[in-house]
């Protein structure tokens, strides 16, 4: 990871300098660079290609767990998706993904409001003159402090399922 740094951003500085400043060896520097690639390194490089491509071909749509199935299915390369994901990122190549709703209700703080087709009358001039009920949604919860009764139901040594409450006939036993 030094290396990679001095040898793209010190390219006008003299190496030595560049690397007595990172605190390695200049004679490491010039190992690493005359290191041929790796094989893993050469892999990754051919398969960040492919991933391009098919993210290309799909019109830059598809995220990692597309790209993924479509090297599996389609073109029968053996890669793990974190793997995918590692070289989408590394490539900075993402995905169309759906953002959250954001609600259909907002205006413009000029907008008029729309006609009122219904002519509601909401000023009255006495009690029990004018019934306005609203519509909404309120989600479902259930009541407070009131507990579900499940029978209760323990599993027996043998397998089956037997049910341990006590019979209501026999319960004075």
């Amino acid at each position: 990871m030094t290396y990679t740094f001095i040898a793209r951003h010190c390219c006008d500085l003299p190496v030595a300098t560049c690397c007595r400043v990172m605190k390695v060896s200049t004679s490491g520097f010039y190992a690493w660079r005359a290191r041929p690639v790796s094989d893993r390194d050469l892999a990754d490089a051919y398969l960040t290609n492919t991933i391009v491509d098919i993210h290309r071909g799909s019109r830059r749509s598809y995220g990692s767990p597309r790209v993924h199935a479509d090297l599996r299915l389609g073109q029968s390369i053996r890669c793990s998706r974190k793997r995918v994901e590692r070289l989408m990122r590394q490539a900075g190549v993402q995905g169309i993904y759906r953002r959250k709703g954001r609600g259909c209700t907002r205006r413009d703080a000029g907008a008029t409001p729309a006609e009122d087709l219904v002519k509601r009358q909401f000023n009255v001039t006495g009690p029990d003159r004018l019934w306005v009920m609203g519509h909404h949604r309120t989600p479902h919860r259930r009541r407070q402090g009131v507990p579900r009764r499940r029978p209760r139901r323990l599993e027996p040594p043998s397998g089956g399922l037997v049910d341990r409450r006590p019979h209501p006939l026999r319960a004075g036993r």
